[in-house]
């Protein structure tokens, strides 16, 4: 629940912002979507060193899936600036599900982790 509000909060204030330019004409500011991406960008980058402690599992899955996210973790902070260009450069405003599509994609045209896991896990580099 926790969670929830805070994306509630800026859904809210998103869409009275969009409405808002609708009615005046004017322009979103862009310094305030850079920070809102920014925020999110960072949530995902905290959520995913936070899984960094269920590596040791002893769930093959459970393992993969933390390999998965600390490998995400790591590429986006080495390139959290292209991202957030990136998602800067897409038409409208995004919301927090389509920004998560976005940094995934990315993540996954890059870098493959399923295989970069099985490799390591191949190389007995993994505690198994």
């Amino acid at each position: 629940m926790k969670k929830i509000v805070p994306i509630i909060v800026i859904m809210t204030v998103m869409a009275m912002t969009l409405w808002v330019t609708q009615v005046t004409g004017e322009s979103i500011e862009y310094p305030e979507l850079a920070e809102m991406y920014t925020t999110w960008i960072d949530d995902t980058i905290d959520k995913g060193m936070s899984k960094a402690k269920i590596l040791d599992s002893k769930s093959p899955n459970i393992r993969r899936e933390a390999f998965r996210s600390c490998l995400k973790t790591m590429y986006l902070k080495a390139h959290k600036e292209e991202m957030l260009t990136y998602l800067m450069n897409m038409n409208g405003v995004l919301n927090p599900d389509r920004v998560q599509h976005h940094l995934n994609k990315n993540f996954y045209k890059t870098y493959q982790p399923d295989k970069i896991y099985d490799l390591f896990e191949a190389n007995h580099l993994l505690r198994s």
